[in-house]
């Protein structure tokens, strides 16, 4: 894929998931109270789009999937030492 294909696809990746969690999450009651913050969370997260639009730009397409990987790894480590310690 070339490299505007390939930020599109874990983009949609993202946000079907994403989407998904959160009406699963609010259906079944564990976002009780929290979707609201849920959805304000949403702003700092698209209001960072630009930079990863910039950062794209200056990496190739392994360093940009090096990056998306370690970021997604830390957020598990993070949610792993959360619940279990």
């Amino acid at each position: 894929l070339d490299r505007g294909a390939h930020v599109l696809s874990l983009t949609l990746l993202f946000l079907v998931s994403g989407t998904t969690q959160f009406v699963i999450f609010v259906g079944s009651g564990e976002l009780s109270g929290l979707w609201t913050a849920s959805l304000l969370a949403c702003i700092p997260a698209l209001a960072v789009v630009p930079v990863g639009t910039k950062l794209r730009a200056a990496l190739s397409t392994n360093a940009f999937d090096y990056l998306v990987i370690l970021a997604i790894t830390v957020a598990g480590m993070g949610l792993g030492v959360r619940t279990f310690f």
